[in-house]
């Protein structure tokens, strides 16, 4: 809460009579009164003398239900004292106004929330009252919006970055274990995938950090060469351990031998995270997960590798904020960062990641990559 030495904002009002219960029909009341901002007066005993149209609207009132009622009535029990504070402060003159973000109880039972600027106003003979002026705090400007939902990432992404710190502290910890079980009983299927998990956790930790916050760019680095089939085998094994027994995982690669530009492990990264999200919309058996690879259609010198399922589907809503940071559907159980993270992944390799979806028929998500042709040495004669 700001609270700043300003000027009212209109200086004196003026009244038909002293009894300081109508508003002079004016130019100027007559535009209040049909202001599209919430406005009201109220006298020192905290009751309305007169709310505007808007006002009544935004609390879910008709206007003659508010005028004569003490706006502590309908304040949310858990704003009252601070509301009667300011106000008394702002009628005795000690601040000259003050903001906040208040409750309301709403005429349809409902819990308003707004933005309230608070100071005073005086009538001709010197009679102090209080102006409010509100606005909706649930339809923000864009620009508002933007400022908080950058400072609720920024605060994210600190929380994230202390998160990846202590994770790594733990994968160390595993990896040692690993060390020296590979060291003791040798070499074993269970301690190589236990390494494995470990390197691609870290490696997933990074993609996190980075993410979160983003380090000065490098210079671009030459991904190694792996085909496309090459790289779904390396997933292979994870993909069946992650999708349950009543979903059938296919897999048709038509253009296996593609080799599109980007490092193994992130592409593994990718794939796995589409496909948990495939596996998260199938309610039920019967679902089918398909992941395919081909050239993409009129453009020879790129790859699409999709992800498609039969699941339940987005809204045009939620299709519209899919690769939105930290926007989920899945509930306290999502972060809001996989698609995100793909997207960053993709485009850092110089492709694209596209969705389609329709509701309750399934989502389609497709990676398109650059193609790196090999130049294969000419056969001697």
């Amino acid at each position: 809460m700001n609270v700043s030495d300003t000027p009212s904002l209109w200086g004196d009002v003026v009244f038909e009579d002293s009894t300081k219960t109508a508003v002079n029909d004016s130019v100027l009341a007559r535009a209040f009164d049909r202001a599209k901002i919430a406005l009201c007066l109220i006298d020192s005993d905290l009751c309305y003398l007169w709310v505007n149209d808007a006002f009544a609207e935004l609390l879910r009132y008709e206007r003659r239900d508010l005028v004569g009622r003490s706006l502590i009535e309908i304040t949310h029990p858990d704003d009252v004292d601070l509301d009667i504070d300011l106000s008394q402060r702002v009628f005795d003159g000690t601040i000259p106004y003050f903001s906040a973000r208040k409750r309301y109880l709403g005429g349809d039972g409902s819990i308003v929330v707004s933005d309230l600027l608070a100071t005073v106003v005086h009538t001709e003979d010197g009679t102090a009252l209080g102006l409010g002026i509100q606005t909706d705090a649930a339809k923000l400007d864009p620009t508002t919006q933007r400022i908080e939902t950058l400072q609720r990432s920024a605060a994210i992404g600190q929380l994230t970055a202390s998160a990846v710190h202590d994770i790594r502290n733990s994968l160390s910890a595993i990896s040692l274990i690993g060390e020296t079980l590979h060291n003791t009983i040798g070499s074993s299927d269970a301690v190589a995938l236990l390494r494995h998990e470990v390197e691609a956790s870290q490696a997933l930790l990074s993609s996190i950090a980075t993410f979160a916050r983003p380090p000065q760019p490098e210079p671009p680095t030459e991904a190694p060469l792996l085909s496309v089939g090459a790289l779904v085998d390396q997933t292979r094994a994870l993909l069946k351990l992650i999708v349950p027994s009543g979903t059938r995982l296919d897999i048709d690669l038509e253009d296996a031998a593609l080799f599109p530009h980007i490092e193994p492990r992130e592409f593994q990264q990718v794939v796995i995270n589409l496909v948990l999200n495939a596996r998260d919309a199938i309610v039920g058996e019967g679902g089918r997960i398909l992941i395919t690879a081909e050239r993409t259609k009129g453009d020879e010198n790129c790859t699409d590798i999709c992800v498609a399922d039969n699941g339940t589907g987005m809204s045009a809503d939620d299709l519209e904020r899919a690769f939105e940071p930290y926007f989920t559907t899945k509930g306290e159980s999502g972060t809001g960062l996989g698609l995100s993270i793909c997207r960053d992944i993709v485009e850092r390799h110089g492709g694209s990641l596209f969705v389609e979806s329709t509701l309750g028929q399934g989502t389609s998500f497709r990676v398109r990559l650059p193609v790196a042709f090999l130049q294969l040495p000419e056969a001697k004669s």
